[in-house]
């Protein structure tokens, strides 16, 4: 099986379009996972929860598996930190994969902005 799989942050409206592609032009059966990063912020803003609203509406619509990533992977990195944020994000995101997923699949990391 092909898992393709991306960490959302402050782009959930990326994630219809991506999977429409996938759909598109992906012949053989995937899966496509969203981990989402959307409220692991120190200080949680309009934006944090206007994107986590989105993500999670659009996620149900097209029955995509959704993991929230723990805010305590994010306890000792500054909000505006975004590439130390982005990088424990997959790291995270690695850690539910491997526990949930057989290693005999295909893994594709893809970013969810294009």
């Amino acid at each position: 099986m092909v898992i393709i799989y991306t960490v959302c942050y402050n782009t959930p409206h990326y994630i219809e379009y991506q999977y429409k592609l996938f759909k598109k032009f992906i012949a053989d059966d995937f899966e496509y996972i969203v981990f989402n990063n959307t409220m692991t912020n120190k200080t949680l803003t309009k934006d944090n929860y206007k994107n986590n609203e989105l993500l999670i509406n659009v996620c149900k619509k097209y029955n995509i598996t959704t993991f929230n990533l723990n805010v305590d992977n994010f306890k000792n990195i500054p909000d505006n930190d975004a590439s130390m944020r982005a990088g424990t994000a997959i790291d995270a995101s690695h850690k539910i994969l491997f526990s949930k997923y057989s290693n005999d699949n295909i893994y594709f990391l893809i970013d969810s902005v294009f």
